[in-house]
């Protein structure tokens, strides 16, 4: 199995932060390239399967940290939860979302 490197989290982070953007996107009609449509459902596809059957607190975590843009500390503080446990949630989903795209 191939590991992620920090460039592969920071784009994997994009495609969170970015979710409403390429959904108004897609649904606006204006990509006219093909491949790019189909990679921004696949994107979108599987953001909203993680998010859906993630646990309430994992779905706080996505919200704050990338929705809300609350930096680790002040999630961890919201949620009354240590900052390692917020950074392991974040990574979670993001090796989720590289298992879910086929990155790995």
């Amino acid at each position: 199995m191939n590991q992620l490197r920090s460039a592969d989290y920071a784009i994997l982070q994009r495609y969170w932060v970015n979710y409403e953007k390429i959904v108004k996107e897609l649904n606006s009609g204006k990509c006219r390239d093909v491949k790019r449509t189909q990679r921004m459902k696949e994107i979108t596809a599987v953001i909203e399967y993680l998010f859906n059957s993630s646990s309430e607190d994992m779905q706080k975590v996505i919200q704050l940290s990338w929705w809300h843009r609350n930096q680790a500390s002040e999630v961890s503080e919201d949620l009354f939860l240590p900052v390692s446990k917020v950074n392991r949630m974040q990574r979670a989903i993001l090796d989720a979302t590289a298992n879910y795209l086929l990155w790995i």
